[in-house]
C-alpha cells in the first residue's frame, strides 16, 4: 500500500495537486476564505436595500395597480382586527414610495462593501499566487483601486447575471427538445437531455473563473494554465451548485430546519466558493509554467528538465540565484561604504593624534620655560 501511495505521488499531476494544497494550507487559505465570506455575507444587506428599491419604484411609477392589489389583499386578510389592515397599508405604502433614500444608502453601501469584498479576494488570490508568501502587494492609489474594484463588481455581477441565464435557458431548452422531439420517452434520453443544463452551469463558471485568474493575479497567467485552472474552477462551481441545491431540498422538507436552513446555506456557498476560488488560485500558483523563473529557465539552463519534481527543484535554485544577484549589488554598495568610512576615520583618528602630540609638546615647552 505504501509503494502504491508513493507511486502515486510520483506522478506530476498528484504532485502538483498536493504542493497546491499544501499552499492553501501554509498561507492561511481557511483564514482568506472565512474573511472573504464575512464580506460577501456583510454585502448582503445594501443588496437587498437595493432590491427593495427596484421593487418600490417599479410598484410606484410603472405598476400601480399591483401596489393597490397588494394593500387592498392586505386590509382584506387582517380586516377582523380593527384597524391593523389600514396600518399595514400605511406602512407599506410609506415603504415603496421611500424607495429613492433607501436606494441610495443601499447603492452607497453596496458599493462600500462591493469594493472590499473585491480587494479581499484579489489580496487573497495574490497571496496563494506570488512566489513568496512574504512579499508585500503592490498597491496603486486608493481611489484608483476603489474604482477598479467597482469595475470588476460590476462584471462579476454581469457574469452571475449571465450565469443564471445560461443555467434558466438551458432548462428551458432541455424542456423543449424533449417535448417536442420526444426524447424524454426514449432509452436514455432522459440521462442526456439533464446533461443540458450542466453544460450550461460548467460554461458559465467557465467564463467567470477565465476573468477572474485574468483581472486578479499581479502579472500575466500562461494562457494553458489559465484554461485549465479555469476548467477546474467550473467543475468545482457546478458540484457547489448541485450541494447546494440538495442541501436547501434537506432543510425545506424539515419546518424547524427551514427556520435558519436558508441562512446556514447562504454562508457555507460563500464559504465554499471563495474556498474554490483560493485553491485553484493555489493550483495556478504552484503550476511550473506560471512559476517565477520557469519563464526564462531556459536562458540559464540548457537543457531544461521535462519532469515535475526536478523543474520545481530548478527554479527554485534558479530563484535563489536571482535573489543573489539582487542582494550582490546592496553588499559591494556596504563593503565599499565601509572601506570608505574606514578611511575616514583612519585620516580623522591620525589628525587627532598628530593634534595631541602638538599640544602635549607645546605644553612640555611651557613647563620646561
Amino acid at each position: 500500500m505504501a509503494e502504491f501511495v508513493e507511486k502515486l505521488k510520483s506522478k506530476p499531476w498528484v504532485a502538483h495537486l498536493l504542493e497546491a494544497a499544501g499552499r492553501f494550507g501554509e498561507r492561511l487559505g481557511g483564514q482568506f476564505a472565512a474573511a472573504i465570506t464575512y464580506f460577501s455575507v456583510l454585502a448582503i444587506v445594501p443588496v437587498l436595500m437595493v432590491a427593495f428599491a427596484a421593487l418600490g419604484l417599479t410598484l410606484t411609477l410603472f405598476l400601480p395597480d399591483v401596489l393597490d392589489q397588494a394593500k387592498a389583499w392586505i386590509t382584506e386578510t387582517v380586516q377582523g382586527s380593527g384597524d391593523l389592515g389600514d396600518q399595514l397599508s400605511r406602512v407599506v405604502d410609506q415603504a415603496f414610495n421611500s424607495w429613492q433614500g433607501v436606494g441610495i444608502i443601499g447603492l452607497l453601501s453596496a458599493a462600500w462593501a462591493g469594493a472590499n469584498w473585491v480587494n479581499n479576494i484579489r489580496s487573497a488570490v495574490r497571496a496563494m499566487m506570488r512566489p513568496d508568501f512574504d512579499m508585500t502587494e503592490d498597491k496603486p492609489n486608493l481611489a484608483i483601486q476603489t474604482l477598479k474594484n467597482l469595475g470588476i463588481l460590476f462584471v462579476l455581477f454581469v457574469l452571475v447575471a449571465l450565469s443564471m441565464a445560461m443555467t434558466t435557458a438551458a432548462t428551458a431548452a432541455r424542456d423543449l427538445i424533449g417535448g417536442s422531439l420526444g426524447l424524454d420517452r426514449i432509452p436514455g434520453g432522459g440521462l442526456l437531455l439533464s446533461l443540458v443544463p450542466v453544460v450550461g452551469t460548467l460554461l458559465a463558471g467557465f467564463l467567470l473563473f477565465v476573468f477572474l485568474l485574468r483581472v486578479f493575479p499581479e502579472r500575466r497567467v500562461p494562457t494553458p494554465v489559465m484554461l485549465r485552472g479555469a476548467a477546474i474552477g467550473a467543475v468545482g462551481m457546478a458540484a457547489l451548485q448541485y450541494l447546494t441545491g440538495t442541501l436547501v431540498g434537506v432543510f425545506s422538507g424539515n419546518a424547524a430546519a427551514a427556520v435558519f436552513g436558508s441562512v446556514i446555506v447562504v454562508m457555507l456557498y460563500f464559504n465554499l466558493f471563495a474556498t474554490l476560488i483560493l485553491v485553484v488560485a493555489a493550483w495556478v500558483g504552484t503550476h511550473p509554467d506560471f512559476t517565477g523563473p520557469q519563464a526564462t529557465l531556459g536562458d540559464h539552463v540548457p537543457d531544461a528538465p521535462t519532469d515535475y519534481a526536478t523543474k520545481k527543484v530548478a527554479a527554485e535554485l534558479e530563484a535563489a540565484r536571482l535573489r543573489e544577484e539582487q542582494e550582490r549589488v546592496p553588499a559591494e554598495v556596504a563593503v565599499r561604504s565601509t572601506r570608505v568610512g574606514m578611511g575616514l576615520g583612519a585620516m580623522f583618528g591620525g589628525a587627532l593624534a598628530g593634534l595631541a602630540a602638538l599640544a602635549a609638546t607645546i605644553l612640555s615647552g611651557l613647563r620646561n620655560r
